[in-house]
């Protein structure tokens, strides 16, 4: 595994060489199974197939891939109603994810939950939440469990930018931080709030990071592989197209920690239009 200062020596070659041609194929075929999908599911949306919502995360599928990768069997993900990618890096069969978005009975809830409520205990899916920020406790839970009986899991949460002003996330992460747990909380910043720039309603420029500095926690920013820190992404054809190769050996770095960490996902640049950072 790189370290650091492989990383400021590599600066013009390739950050993961030890990575391996499997491993980096994996989570190639990862990123183009998560695109072909959400990119139909959004296809059968406008021929009105999908019943409900679907929120899509186009552009976003190195997180959920790089993460899934560098996870062990027996580890839990914990998702947002953006939970395609996630559920589908974890293995599941693309035929259960679009049946349930259509109230198929081939669905994984049998056409029960729709998108936003993607779940398979078999495949470690632990849920997608439609509420906003209630998975962060429940993260908590499970990685408390798994510390109070000595297993080595590891619960993984992800979130968007707008749940870090909900109250759940200040308690998760103090809870965390006090019991030490087992849990990474992973926030995919993609700087609005829905509709809501999150620099307009926050009085911080990271959400995440900077509040998880005040809990006591490591604050790291995944912005780029060229400034020194560890790092999570690189972008590769625009600000939304993320690189998987530094995510999966930062996952699994970080993975080996067995604390709880928070790390923040932001653009390398902003879109136009967007305000400057506070």
């Amino acid at each position: 595994m790189a370290t650091v200062e492989d990383r400021a020596l590599a600066s013009k070659t390739s950050l993961n060489d030890d990575i391996g041609e499997e491993t980096r194929l994996r989570m190639y075929r990862i990123q183009v199974e998560i695109r072909e999908a959400e990119q139909r599911a959004f296809d059968l949306f406008l021929q009105n197939l999908v019943k409900g919502t679907s929120h899509l995360s186009l552009g976003q599928e190195a997180v959920a891939a790089g993460c899934a990768a560098a996870m062990k069997p027996g580890d839990l993900s914990f998702c947002t109603y953006r939970g395609h990618a996630h559920t589908l890096a974890r293995g599941v069969p693309i035929e259960q994810v679009l049946g349930e978005l259509m109230q198929r009975d081939n669905g994984l809830m049998r056409g029960k939950g729709g998108s936003m409520h993607l779940t398979s205990v078999d495949h470690g899916v632990m849920g997608s939440y439609a509420i906003i920020g209630a998975h962060l406790p429940i993260a908590c839970g499970a990685a408390w469990r798994a510390q109070y009986k000595g297993q080595k899991d590891v619960s993984v949460c992800f979130f968007g930018d707008g749940t870090t002003n909900i109250g759940a996330f200040h308690e998760a992460l103090n809870f965390a931080a006090v019991w030490k747990l087992p849990v990474i909380f992973i926030c995919e910043n993609n700087l609005y709030m829905e509709y809501t720039p999150i620099g307009d309603v926050t009085a911080v420029q990271h959400p995440a990071a900077d509040r998880a500095s005040a809990y006591g926690l490591p604050r790291i920013v995944v912005r780029r592989l060229d400034s020194g820190e560890e790092h999570l992404i690189a972008f590769a054809e625009d600000a939304y197209s993320l690189s998987i190769e530094a995510g999966y050996e930062f996952a699994t770095d970080v993975l080996k920690l067995y604390l709880p960490i928070t790390i923040e996902v932001v653009p390398l640049s902003e879109p136009p239009g967007a305000p400057p950072p506070r």
